[in-house]
């Protein structure tokens, strides 16, 4: 179920998060590392062994380097550990000290770095010029709109568990009226699902993003999913620590709310926090039942045949257009066509700002005093370069 949950994220998310080189290692990476952080200290609390000892020590000098949403929940989650720890053990633990000390001291050398001073000055200026609570009201919607909106299969994976809630509860009309908006949610998804983004479906304006109703909604979903939590897991300490990684989780996309830049990539702790949890209060529910299980494989299956057959598309596409561009420069042409590749899992895969123009000449050693120009092919067209034919 978790590997099916970040295989079908969007597409956007999809290419900034995995497939870009500078968007997997600024955002995936430390999503990884963070969960495996906290996840050890969970498992081995005063058990570790040296390389333990190490390996933690390691990770609270890198984490709170790669970038400042993450690195902030970082450091609340260690923070958050050392007084839980504290007030447990009535002791400070020395260790979990040293590591809050680190983080913070390494997260303030990054912000403090000229490259991240030089980009929050430059970004958005207008945006932060606001006060504090505009600026949160400005970002809501954009809260909404990629840490929900977006997500259908995090919605899925949270829901599944949400509706057996409600069942065991409630009665079936509260359940099928909660699951109303959500299900519309995901229908209105489509158009960033699927590997092509056909305009005709960007027109479907069956949820607006905006609406107060639709924020206020998300934010009765997230309480009853903690509900579902409380009711679901029975062990008090796991309960716990589910709670802890969920804030940390939701904390990651609610700290950008202060901040001008959005995107996917922005949200992907978040996801993959919801995913995560999702899958194990499903995983609680269904138990053994091989059945499901059996259908689940078969959905695994599908998803990996999808996911290979696309990338086998990309790799023929790719190709084919190099060699069109060679041809081109074989023949000295001024204007090189760069095919246009319609497959969205790839980011950036067709130049076109300024700076992506540059490192793409570069690339395909094309001249600076050429200019460049995308071509889009008919669909029938992409179908035989993929064919072969």
């Amino acid at each position: 179920i978790l590997i099916i949950g970040l295989l079908t994220i969007n597409t956007d998310m999809f290419a900034q998060s995995y497939t870009w080189l500078a968007g997997s290692i600024t955002y995936l990476y430390p999503t990884c590392l963070t969960l495996f952080y906290f996840i050890t200290i969970y498992k081995k609390h005063n058990k570790y062994k040296i390389y333990d000892y190490i390996i933690l020590t390691i990770l609270s000098i890198i984490i709170p380097m790669f970038v400042e949403n993450i690195g902030c929940i970082f450091i609340l989650g260690n923070i958050i550990i050392l007084v839980y720890t504290s007030i447990k053990e009535r002791k400070i633990n020395l260790y979990y000290l040293i590591n809050t000390i680190l983080s913070t001291a390494f997260l303030l050398i990054m912000l403090k770095s000229p490259g991240s001073a030089s980009r929050n000055l430059t970004e958005n200026i207008e945006f932060n010029q606001l006060n504090i609570i505009n600026k949160i009201i400005y970002n809501l919607k954009n809260f909404n709109f990629y840490v929900f909106f977006k997500n259908s299969s995090m919605i899925i994976i949270t829901l599944i568990p949400i509706i057996y809630y409600l069942l065991k509860t409630k009665n079936k009309i509260i359940t099928i009226t909660f699951s109303f908006i959500p299900i519309l949610s995901i229908i209105n998804n489509i158009y960033y699902m699927l590997p092509m983004k056909f305009s005709f479906l960007q027109n479907i304006s069956i949820i607006n993003t905006s609406n107060i109703i639709y924020i206020i909604f998300w934010i009765i979903y997230i309480l009853i999913f903690v509900l579902t939590i409380n009711y679901i897991i029975n062990n008090k300490e796991e309960k716990k620590f589910i709670y802890f990684i969920l804030m940390l989780g939701l904390s990651s996309s609610i700290i950008m709310l202060i901040l001008p830049t959005w995107g996917d990539r922005i949200t992907l702790h978040t996801t993959i926090t919801l995913i995560t949890i999702g899958t194990i209060l499903i995983d609680k529910i269904i138990k053994k039942e091989e059945k499901i299980k059996r259908y689940l494989k078969i959905i695994y299956t599908f998803t990996a045949i999808y996911l290979i057959s696309i990338f086998i598309c990309i790799n023929k596409l790719t190709i084919y257009r190099e060699k069109y561009i060679q041809k081109q420069l074989n023949k000295n042409i001024d204007t090189i066509e760069i095919i246009r590749n319609p497959i969205m899992y790839v980011w950036n895969n067709n130049p076109q700002s300024e700076y992506f123009i540059k490192t793409y000449k570069s690339y395909q050693n094309i001249n600076d005093t050429k200019d460049i120009k995308i071509v889009q092919l008919s669909y029938k067209e992409y179908i035989n370069i993929v064919l072969g034919r």
